[in-house]
């Protein structure tokens, strides 16, 4: 008999647990939200693509909803604009005032949900939840830096020193990040997902400007946290 007869008892090495899906709900809200809020959006639009992919998020983002028991009129509101992107990221959403107000009182439904969907989330899921939302942030204001120099004439025409505005938001959605991931309330069991923010903090501390290394370490990040197959 030559086969071994030592017994392997090492159980398997075990996968890093999923990173939660409360990051990918704030997350997916605040996109949400910045679809309706954000100029930026408009100025250089949704490709039809994006529009698609973003359906799916829609319908998954709900069904989360759901299963928090988050009000259903408030979910039905918010799943009924966000049936409808492209309506909302066309110019002239911005030069006809029913269309622009409602395009603000859709914001606005977003910006509730997403402090009520905060209420509902664990207390101790809710970290989770607050660094998806300001991760898009941060994430949204950096593509927002890289794309300066392309805003369309019209913008800079109807909303003077627009760039500076999001680079002051830049500067502030770094900074709350950087405090959200060094709260101590952090899940022993997300480490992996923990330490991959809290490199990028770490990085965004010096103050760097939002070239190809930040976005790289934003896409690092976002592969930690399972948000790649999400970003448009």
């Amino acid at each position: 008999m030559t086969e071994s007869v030592d017994r392997d008892l090492n159980p398997p090495t075990a996968l890093s647990p999923e990173p939660p899906w409360e990051l990918w709900l704030g997350f997916d809200l605040e996109q949400f939200y910045e679809i309706f809020g954000e100029l930026y959006f408009v100025a250089f639009a949704l490709p039809p693509e994006t529009v698609e992919e973003l359906g799916t998020v829609r319908r998954w983002t709900v069904h989360q909803l759901r299963q928090l028991r988050v009000p259903t009129m408030l979910i039905e509101a918010a799943d009924y604009a966000a049936g409808d992107l492209t309506t909302w990221t066309r110019p002239q959403t911005m030069v006809d005032p029913s269309l622009n107000r409602r395009r603000r009182s859709i914001r606005d439904t977003f910006e509730l949900l997403i402090q009520i969907t905060g209420s509902h989330v664990r207390p101790e899921r809710r970290r989770y939840y607050d660094l998806g939302v300001m991760f898009y942030r941060l994430r949204m204001c950096v593509d927002v830096e890289r794309m300066r120099d392309a805003w369309p004439d019209w913008v800079h025409h109807g909303w003077p020193g627009i760039v500076e505005v999001y680079q002051r938001e830049l500067a502030r959605s770094a900074r709350v990040l950087i405090d959200a991931v060094a709260a101590d309330d952090a899940d022993p069991a997300l480490h992996e997902l923990d330490d991959a923010f809290r490199t990028l903090t770490t990085y965004l501390e010096t103050d760097v400007p939002p070239d190809d290394e930040l976005r790289s370490r934003i896409a690092t990040a976002a592969q930690a946290a399972g948000l790649l197959p999400r970003l448009p």
